[in-house]
């Protein structure tokens, strides 16, 4: 079970690095560093922004048009 886990925790630190320009050792370091609360989530880089589900959905309506 625990290298299931080690096994995942290495694929979601590797995603999050690829897809936010980081090396995985700083993802790492922010994930032992966390947990963090919104705004300090957007700071870290690991989020874009914190909504209400509504800001979502109007973010969604406006990039998508009718395909939303």
């Amino acid at each position: 079970m625990q290298a299931l886990a080690d096994s995942q925790f290495a694929q979601i630190v590797g995603g999050i690095a690829e897809a936010r320009g980081m090396t995985e050792d700083d993802v790492r370091e922010l994930f032992d560093a966390g947990p963090y609360l919104g705004q300090e989530a957007v700071d870290t880089g690991l989020v874009d922004a914190v909504m209400y589900e509504y800001e979502v959905y109007a973010q969604l309506r406006e990039t998508l048009g009718d395909a939303f």
